[in-house]
């Protein structure tokens, strides 16, 4: 197992660059969003074709009292201008009684925005109809009252972006390094290995530490840049994230021992991989939650990839500081996902090449 596990390291520190390559990619996008993250408030652009100047500048204000929200004033023509290049993924026009959105692509803080104008116009529709203002308020005997979490729901989801990007790359660093085994199975040196006296099972594990190792190692230095540079916290139950971490790359190699013993060449390997990946992240909730997936064929597909279970249990981890009992759901689909991909693949490959 050594002897192979060596042998694919050696050969990695002769051709970095894929690795080196995906691990930047990696903290450039996880550096972008961190510090998104970091920036306080979400931003959002607004318009009105029916409030005076005056009454849109003290309905901003009043709506800009919020501490997750910086809305700002435009016109229709300049936000639709820059929905248009894809600059704005939305706006809000803003009327006396009403609200509604000019929406050019799915953001994660739209949901949040909707949520805090609702409250906000709820609240002016009250006072309307019982002939009050805000400062009539104070005369009343204060309430209890519960409210929509817009600060907890952003950061939930802005920990499964960051996450999900995180592990998007991951695949693809972990993939790509697989295409070893493709040109080992077009050149011969595959087959002479399963014929050769080293037992396959030591032949699989050490193939299978090296490149969960290389994945390993790149989402835990990832996580430690976005700590000490950005500040974001991933909670302390760090036990349960080295475990969702393990069970994630697991699944992945499994994975990728199942592409490698389909395809014939190394030049399929390299084309199906950016495939499966992109496709995986946008149903797995890595480019989006997967609230904003309506369709139930897409839902029912996304529970066999493994980069949702990685996911949802990170994020319950950082975000909600879940406990072991609450994610036993997500880590035995993984264990299952490694189990049905990992049997796959073996069985394919221990085939003999033609």
């Amino acid at each position: 197992m050594w002897t192979v596990f060596m042998m694919q390291w050696k050969r990695l520190l002769k051709q970095p660059f894929v690795v080196l390559t995906f691990f930047g990619l990696t903290l450039l996008f996880v550096t972008f969003l961190g510090q998104s993250q970091t920036t306080g408030k979400v931003g959002v652009q607004t318009y009105t074709d029916d409030l005076s100047n005056p009454a849109y500048t003290m309905l901003i204000d009043e709506l800009n009292d919020s501490d997750q929200f910086e809305f700002r004033q435009s016109d229709r023509t300049t936000v639709e201008e820059r929905i248009k290049n894809n600059q704005l993924s939305f706006a809000v026009e803003l009327n006396e009684a009403s609200f509604s959105f000019l929406v050019g692509q799915s953001s994660f803080s739209q949901p949040l925005v909707r949520e805090y104008l609702t409250e906000v116009y709820q609240e002016k529709r009250w006072l309307d109809a019982n002939d009050l203002t805000e400062s009539d308020l104070n005369n009343y005997i204060p309430l209890e009252t519960t409210s929509v979490d817009t600060a907890g729901d952003s950061i939930q989801y802005q920990t499964q972006v960051v996450v999900g990007m995180t592990l998007y790359f991951v695949m693809y660093t972990v993939l790509f390094q697989m295409m070893s085994i493709a040109e080992q199975k077009t050149d011969g040196t595959w087959e002479r290995m399963m014929l050769s006296p080293v037992s396959k099972m030591k032949i699989f594990s050490g193939l299978f530490l090296h490149y969960f190792l290389i994945g390993f190692i790149q989402v835990g230095l990832s996580f430690v840049i976005f700590t000490q540079w950005i500040g974001f916290s991933f909670g302390n139950h760090y036990g349960l994230l080295l475990l969702s971490i393990s069970l994630f790359l697991t699944a992945i190699v499994a994975l990728g021992l199942m592409l490698v013993s389909l395809v014939k060449t190394p030049q399929q390997l390299q084309a199906v991989i950016p495939i499966v990946a992109t496709a995986s992240a946008m149903l797995g909730g890595a480019f989006w939650p997967l609230e904003f997936v309506t369709q139930p064929v897409l839902l029912i597909f996304s529970r066999i990839i493994p980069i949702r279970y990685g996911i949802e249990t990170l994020s319950d981890v950082i975000v909600r500081g879940a406990s072991m009992s609450e994610l036993v759901s997500g880590y035995g689909f993984l264990i299952a996902l490694t189990v049905l991909f990992g049997a796959i693949g073996v069985f394919f490959l221990e085939r003999k090449q033609g």
